[in-house]
């Protein structure tokens, strides 16, 4: 296995080196520029020349605004803005005329990025159709919002869109926010940074909005807006504005199978429960019979680490969670659900958790294999792995068994997964890792019938520490290899700035590309946007001044040789 690294040193451009438009074509870069978005009404003109185009705009805030954005055209649109961290503050697909996007969103002072894709080529659209893009900012000086109890009054005037209030929380909170009279209102409640964190249109007393969301200590928004009908039409009028807060008294959720019931009323948003984890342990914590119920799983402070229609199956650290019940959608559960103990109300629900405390067995990097067994369906092993420097990783078992694998990083979040990648029904995961902490799951395939393999398996993990090589940004192409099907070569890209990027490879190999974050966490994949159908092209911001890492590999499992270039630009 290689580990040849890539390089991209980004530069200032300055007026005397800036690349013009014409350059910018001649590299295949012109979709990655980055325009410069002012939120003033102004309508820009753009074009997505192909289905895997994207376009990038920059946008400066001075001032708490609240900002909408949206586009015209016969395309499908989808529109995500980034703050200059780059992680994602807003996104929509169809939330415009037509298939067009449109985002509103609270944005603090500071830098954001906008990117413009195509969902598909859209109705009647076909690619290298142009669309228009508006953006407009409206300053903001929001009220401020005691949760005593007392009224604010508020007017939306015709053709208006929105009023804001401020919200200082100062211990773990319940509050109730609801309106009165008789104005239609929809509201919500959104963090710090703008995001959404609950809403709601009739959940209150005739038309008004009533939200009762959960609030850690710290600084958030109420918006208050009209309903607005499908032609268009909203209305006006006044509204009175409630908010009340009293200290939050969360139920503990033992970790012993027991079972929690309750119910989610109209408008409530949410019910909580505390979780205390004394040791590594594997949770199991499902809700039974509660069709549109989904549970969640959130840290100390409140952000969330998994979530699902009606079951998670997390690793845990010591420490404390919390387990967020709501209404809503998710995906299709992945096991059986115990049945309810006894029949419930719409919106009622049996909550349950069950810790199972975990010792996994060291597995070292080219050590010797260690051997573990399946003696049920629900059998789950687990091995902890310590890297001490960046390592191009191999993680497979060996035996008869059909086995799957998961490689977990230390708070239990999968990185990657495999089923047959291996020999026989074996998985294989091959992955670089960072210094720190991982786990590897180890269980077995269950058969839509149910059945399983049973007996013994060796797990292995060979690694090798990554060894970069340089490669200067819009410099030449690097030459690479695929040894075997199963080959994979790894590139380091180091930014200073936000960078305007297009990474890509050439040759007649099918290629596949994954763009890491320094953490590893996975950006970008990309199979055959590129030359030919074969090689992948990736197109993108690299937001964050950081180092960055570019795995390549076969995506038809042939061996062959290609080269691989990146060209770019800084994105200011």
């Amino acid at each position: 296995m290689r580990a040849d690294m890539l390089t991209l040193i980004s530069r200032t451009i300055s007026s005397m080196f800036r690349l013009s438009l014409a350059t910018l074509v001649a590299a295949g870069l012109a979709h990655a520029w980055v325009h410069q978005l002012a939120l003033d009404g102004t309508p820009h003109e753009g074009v997505l020349g192909t289905s895997q185009d994207v376009d990038y705009y920059r946008i400066e805030v001075t001032e708490l605004t609240e900002a909408v954005i949206y586009s015209s055209s016969e395309l499908d649109t989808e529109g995500a803005l980034f703050d200059s961290g780059g992680r994602e503050i807003a996104s929509d697909d169809d939330g415009g005329e037509g298939g067009n996007f449109r985002i509103v969103a609270l944005l603090n002072a500071g830098e954001y990025y906008l990117r413009i894709m195509q969902y598909s080529f859209g109705t009647g659209g076909t690619a290298g159709d142009k669309y228009t893009l508006y953006a407009s900012g409206t300053v903001l000086s929001p009220v401020r919002l005691a949760l005593d109890g007392s009224s604010n009054e508020g007017v939306i005037e015709p053709g208006g869109d929105a009023d804001y209030f401020r919200l200082e929380v100062t211990e773990l909170t319940q509050a109730a926010i609801y309106t009165t009279g008789g104005l239609d209102t929809i509201g919500a409640v959104l963090d710090s940074e703008g995001r959404q964190i609950v809403s709601d249109d009739d959940g209150g007393e005739e038309r008004n909005f009533r939200v009762a969301p959960l609030l850690w200590p710290g600084e958030y928004f109420v918006r208050v807006a009209p309903w607005v009908s499908s032609s268009g039409q909203s209305e006006a009028g006044s509204y009175n504005l409630h908010a009340e807060g009293t200290q939050a008294a969360i139920a503990q959720l033992p970790l012993d199978g027991s079972s929690k019931q309750g119910v989610i009323e109209a408008g409530e948003g949410a019910d909580y429960f505390r979780l205390e984890v004394a040791e590594l342990s594997e949770a199991d914590i499902y809700i039974s019979d509660a069709p549109g119920i989904v549970v969640a799983l959130l840290d100390a402070e409140g952000r969330e680490i998994r979530s699902g229609a009606d079951r998670l199956t997390v690793l845990l650290q010591a420490g404390q969670y919390y387990a967020r019940v709501a209404l809503g959608y998710g995906p299709f559960p992945t096991a059986p659900v115990p049945a309810a103990p006894a029949a419930i109300q719409p919106g009622g629900y049996y909550l349950h958790a069950k810790g199972t405390p975990l010792s996994p067995p060291r597995l070292v990097l080219d050590g010797t294999p260690a051997e573990g067994a399946i003696d049920s369906q629900d059998d789950t092993d687990y091995f902890q792995i310590e890297v001490t420097e960046l390592s191009e990783a191999v993680i497979y078992t060996s035996g008869g068994l059909d086995t799957e694998g998961a490689l977990l990083d230390s708070t239990g979040e999968p990185i990657a997964s495999d089923d047959d990648s291996g020999l026989g029904g074996n998985f294989r995961v091959a992955t670089l890792l960072w210094p720190g902490e991982y786990f590897v799951r180890v269980t077995p395939w269950v058969k839509y019938s149910g059945q399983f393999d049973s007996g013994g398996y060796s797990l292995h993990a060979e690694g090798r520490q990554a060894s970069p090589v340089h490669l200067s940004l819009n410099g030449p192409p690097q030459n690479g290899v695929i040894e075997s099907g199963d080959d994979e070569d790894y590139y380091r890209i180091a930014v200073t700035e936000p960078t305007a990027a297009v990474i890509y490879t050439s040759g007649s190999l099918d290629t596949a590309g994954v763009l890491l974050a320094s953490n590893g966490e996975e950006l970008a994949f990309n199979d055959d946007g590129g030359e030919q159908f074969v090689n992948f092209r990736i197109a993108t911001i690299l937001l964050r001044p950081d180092e960055y890492f570019l795995r390549v590999f076969s995506s038809s499992g042939l061996p062959g040789s290609y080269t691989v270039q990146v060209e770019g630009t800084a994105a200011h």
